[in-house]
């Protein structure tokens, strides 16, 4: 016996959305959609308050993708940042506390950089990165590191 198929129920029409992350000063409605940005010789910055899906695919070929989530609104306990970079660049900027993951990324003639000042703090969002990067460069960095590099 099969039965129909139904969406989770965040997801169904009338639903309101599941409560906010502890420690937030209002509710903000939760984005249950993804994210897709693509680049191709060119560059594209998400900074500043924006709504963090649970899903972000980030293509860039010979183009840069920079994503600062310091000013971001996450609700999640889990985001998947699914990159795809052929001779580009893709910059992740995390708040203090943040766990990031990328066991899941291969690379073939590129670069990973990981540079975090701070140890994971429970409670905090995990970013899990998936994907590969052929002849570019993945830089994963805290606020502190990635403005002490652009100051110079």
């Amino acid at each position: 016996l099969r039965r129909p198929h139904r969406p989770p129920a965040d997801q169904r029409p009338g639903t309101p959305p599941p409560p906010s992350r502890a420690g937030s000063r209002r509710a903000v409605p939760v984005m249950t959609s993804s994210l897709d940005l693509n680049s191709t010789w060119g560059a594209i910055t998400e900074t500043g308050p924006w709504q963090v899906p649970p899903l972000i695919n980030a293509t860039s070929t010979m183009g840069s993708i920079t994503l600062d989530f310091t000013a971001a609104h996450c609700p999640h306990d889990e985001v998947e940042v699914h990159v795809n970079c052929q001779a580009g660049r893709i910059v992740l900027v995390v708040p203090d506390g943040w766990t990031v993951l990328t066991s899941e990324v291969s690379a073939s003639g590129a670069g990973i950089r990981t540079t975090l000042g701070s140890p994971p703090r429970p409670g905090k969002p995990r970013l899990r990165i998936t994907g590969q990067v052929t002849w570019g460069r993945l830089e994963i960095t805290d606020r502190a590191d990635h403005q002490s590099r652009t100051k110079k």
